[in-house]
Parts: structure tokens; C-alpha cells; sequence
């Protein structure tokens, strides 16, 4: 302020105002709240002085200062939505639900009929734990526009939580009818139809996403899913997954974890060069146990051959150790093997031996599929 303003007669108070609004439109936004204090000391009914407060302190990261300003301005009079929005989403990110409450209850009936508020509210309400609140928004939201993605995606989760397996089937294929493109609602559909038990079907429906995608999530999903199967898959989607990690330079210790189980799945379905990738992977991070089971064990000079069990397997393969019967040869062979391998790394092994025994289990469980069903359908008719 200069003399020359206070000689033509302006109004010292006008003009702390003035250049409060002048700094706040330079972005000077801590020069223009000591101003505002002032202003405010004076003017404590003017509405538009508490949010101009609330902007500067948002800017300048006062959220405890913008709350307040807009508590003020809200009690003289309505504030747009959008600031009502923030500050209702303030409250409920500092742990204040309670606070957000009242002004959610004041909104919700008189929101605008657009998709975007809708699903903002929908969001709000859940963290409310008010979910019929939060169904009805994301409805509206659908209703507003029927391509809205966030308002399929948000409903299906909201379904899975509810436990609602069928309805959240049902809204995730409605969305992709809509956007094919989405990948979350795609995954949001794998987790509906891993919730019904239907591993095939979830399989079945990732596997092209997988093969187009190169999603983290997706491929981790794709090498689970296939695993779990026991399908032919697996090595190869536990290969895209390492590759993708690597790419996105993950954690070693994640990528480790995952070539492990990837050359244990990949040995047990004898994918030889894709165990060897992993055993290969592996060793240069320095865990050089996979090599052997990988058939990559290095000899000590060229003139020299390895044999798998060494000299014990060597005399059951000629059947010199002891007599054994023809029948029984690769049996006790695969014993020896097995003895050898746990004597070098019996840590490794102890936990080879857990999976293929899970696996046989699995296929004796199958297996049984169809005489249990037999069984049931007997019982049925009785």
C-alpha cells in the first residue's frame, strides 16, 4: 500500500483485501494469508475472505487451517460441491469419518447426476461402511452413464467384499460388454471367478489378457492360476513373469523367490529349458543349487562325464550293487537320486519333495473327481 492510496481516500481494509487477491493470483500464496488474517479479523462474515483462506492453505499444505476455513464458510452459507468434495475427502484421509459425516449426509441427496460425483460419493460411503449408500451411488453413476468404468469397477469390488460372487460375475462381464479394453475390470472378473471355486473358468478367461498384456499383476495371476492347474503352462508363464520383473527392475529377493518356484514347476513338468533359464538365473545371483537339477552342473575337465546319482546310481543302473528286480530298477534308481540330491542341498530338496508330493496329490484328488461324483449322484437317487 502507498501513501498516494491512503490520500485519495481508499480504504486501508479494501486494500489488505486487494492485495491479498493480488498475491494469491501470483501464486504468492504464504504472502497472501497474513493479509487474509488480517482481512478476516475484521470480516469475520465474509465468506469469500474464509475461502480464500482455504485455497492458500491448500496450497501451502495447512490442512488443519483449510478444514477450519472451509467449516466457516460452509456455516454462512452453501460452497460448491467440489469444495465441499475436498473437504469431506480431507476428513476421511486424516482418519476423520466422523467429521466427514454431516457434510456427506448434506450432499448425497442434492449431488449433480454425473457419473464422476457419483462414484466419488459411492467411494465415500464405503469408507463410511454404509454400503447400501454406496450401491445406490454407484448405480446412479451407471444410470448417468452407461460406460462409466470406474462405476463397474467399483461396484464388482464392491460386490466381492459383500460376498455377492454372482453379482459381481455379473457386473464385471456388463462393464467389459461396455470397455473390453479394462484391465482392472478384467482381473476384477478373475477374482469373481476364483471366488466360485471355478479355477478352470478364471484360467480360461486370463489367458488371453495374459498373452496381450504385459501387466505385472496379470502374468503373476496367469503363473499362479496355471500352477495351481497343472497344466503344461506353467513353466512358460513363470518365464514371462521373471522376464517382466526384471524389466521393471523389481526387488532381487522377489525376482529369486520367483525363479525358484519357477524351475521347481518347470522340473516337475519336464520344461528342461525353461528350468535351465531359472537354474541359470539363479546362479548368477549365486545360488548355484539348481544347476545339478537343471543338468547344468559343470564337470571338472572335459574328458570327464557326470552322472545323475554318481557311482551308487551308476551300480543300481547296472544292476551291480545289488539284486533288484527289472520292475524295480528306475524305482530304486530315482531312490539313490534322491538320496544324493538331499545330501547336498537339503534345504532345496526337502522342499522339491514337498511339491511333487502336493502334485500326486493333486492327481489322485482328480482323479477320484469322478467316482465321488458317481457316489453322489448314487446317494441322490437312494
Amino acid at each position: 500500500m502507498c501513501s498516494s492510496d491512503l490520500e485519495s481516500g481508499a480504504n486501508p481494509e479494501d486494500m489488505i483485501d486487494l492485495d491479498a487477491r493480488l498475491r494469491i493470483k501470483r501464486q504468492d500464496f504464504s504472502g497472501a494469508l497474513p493479509l487474509l488474517e488480517k482481512a478476516l479479523s475484521r470480516r469475520k462474515e465474509q465468506q469469500d475472505l474464509w475461502l480464500l483462506r482455504a485455497e492458500c492453505a491448500r496450497h501451502v499444505n495447512q490442512w488443519n487451517m483449510e478444514a477450519e476455513s472451509l467449516e466457516r464458510a460452509s456455516a454462512l452459507g452453501p460452497i460448491p460441491v467440489n469444495l465441499r468434495t475436498e473437504l469431506i475427502a480431507g476428513y476421511l484421509s486424516h482418519g476423520s469419518p466422523d467429521r466427514a459425516l454431516p457434510h456427506l449426509r448434506s450432499v448425497t441427496e442434492r449431488l449433480p447426476k454425473d457419473a464422476t460425483v457419483q462414484v466419488s460419493y459411492a467411494t465415500f460411503w464405503e469408507q463410511e461402511k454404509d454400503s447400501a449408500t454406496a450401491e445406490k451411488l454407484w448405480r446412479n453413476a451407471l444410470e448417468a452413464d452407461p460406460k462409466y468404468e470406474p462405476a463397474y469397477f467399483g461396484l464388482t469390488r464392491h460386490y466381492l467384499r459383500s460376498n455377492r460372487i454372482a453379482d459381481a460375475v455379473k457386473i464385471a462381464e456388463s462393464g467389459l460388454a461396455a470397455m473390453p479394453d479394462s484391465l482392472r475390470l478384467a482381473l476384477a472378473k478373475e477374482d469373481a471367478l476364483e471366488a466360485t471355486g471355478d479355477l478352470y473358468s478364471a484360467r480360461r478367461f486370463l489367458a488371453p489378457y495374459a498373452e496381450r498384456a504385459n501387466d505385472i499383476d496379470v502374468l503373476r495371476r496367469r503363473a499362479r492360476l496355471e500352477d495351481w492347474y497343472g497344466g503344461g503352462h506353467a513353466a512358460e508363464a513363470y518365464l514371462a513373469l521373471m522376464n517382466a520383473l526384471i524389466r521393471a527392475e523389481a526387488p532381487q529377493a522377489d525376482v529369486v523367490e520367483l525363479c525358484r518356484r519357477g524351475l521347481a514347476v518347470s522340473l516337475r513338468t519336464e520344461h528342461f529349458d525353461a528350468a535351465r533359464q531359472f537354474a541359470e538365473k539363479l546362479n548368477g545371483w549365486g545360488d548355484s543349487s539348481g544347476l545339478a537339477l537343471a543338468g547344468l552342473a559343470r564337470t571338472v575337465n572335459k574328458s570327464t562325464t557326470q552322472l545323475l546319482g554318481g557311482a551308487d546310481g551308476l551300480a543300481f543302473l547296472i544292476m551291480n550293487k545289488a539284486k533288484t528286480k527289472p520292475e524295480r530298477v528306475l524305482l530304486e534308481y530315482a531312490q539313490v537320486l534322491s538320496g544324493r540330491a538331499g545330501k547336498r542341498d537339503k534345504s532345496s530338496f526337502d522342499e522339491f519333495q514337498k511339491m511333487i508330493r502336493r502334485y500326486f496329490e493333486q492327481i489322485a484328488e482328480l482323479s477320484a473327481l469322478p467316482e465321488r461324483a458317481r457316489s453322489e449322484e448314487h446317494t441322490s437317487e437312494l
